[in-house]
């Protein structure tokens, strides 16, 4: 179940990635420079914050389980 589940997390970073640059991608196209600017900064801020707290929310998930193995079973 372990193996699965990292595959669905590394699937979705993946389709986060490739939809993050389309919406990078349609906003550009135009000739609005400040669209363009901004709709940078929010997809990959957006992005980045996504992932930094699925690191932080495996590290914490990781950290419980081990505690759960060594004091409660």
């Amino acid at each position: 179940m372990a193996k699965g589940a990292k595959a669905v997390g590394w699937l979705a970073v993946g389709l986060d990635g490739v939809i993050a640059a389309d919406n990078i991608k349609e906003a550009c196209t135009g000739d609005d420079t400040n669209q363009c600017e901004a709709i940078s900064y929010k997809e990959v801020g957006g992005f980045a914050g996504s992932e930094g707290g699925d690191a932080l929310g495996e590290g914490f998930g990781e950290a419980v389980y081990r505690f759960k193995k060594r004091y409660i079973e």
